[in-house]
């Protein structure tokens, strides 16, 4: 006899008594109990609850359904693979990039703005300046971005 079979067995015989019938009832209190013996007090109302065994352990598939779950798993993998290089692929693109920086750039402009130069020094920019940076931008997106 193999050793897992002997296993088993020594399993089974020990969930044998996990078997037993189990009993579900409501106390005075409203509060619901689970128990191998019907409730003591005769005047409560118990039903048998039917447990079911379940089965967690996978050894017993057999070589075809296991090869089945190695398959599901390598497409799986390939699937993520593919969806990784597409986004990669979606971030070097240049459309991409213009997009992302005239969306970048556009929100920092709706806010309150102080422009500057190339030296670190404060530009005057009236308010229709800026509104027609913020449309320029705004024409960036729509041509850039899907």
């Amino acid at each position: 006899m193999k050793v897992s079979q002997l296993i088993s067995l020594m399993l089974w015989l020990v969930a044998v008594p996990a078997l037993s019938e189990m009993y579900k009832w409501v106390d005075k209190q409203g509060n619901v109990h689970y128990s191998d013996k019907p409730p003591a007090n005769a005047q409560q109302k118990s039903e048998q609850v039917e447990v079911k065994v379940q089965n967690t352990d996978f050894n017993y598939l057999d070589a075809e359904a296991k090869r089945k779950q190695q398959q599901i798993r390598r497409n799986k993998a390939i699937q993520k693979q593919q969806q990784n290089r597409q986004e990669a692929k979606k971030k070097e693109d240049p459309r991409e990039k213009a997009c992302q920086n005239a969306k970048q750039r556009l929100s920092k402009l709706q806010g309150r703005v102080v422009f500057v130069d190339k030296d670190g020094k404060e530009l005057k920019v009236t308010e229709k300046e800026r509104q027609q940076q913020e449309k320029q931008l705004a024409e960036q997106i729509k041509k850039y971005c899907k």
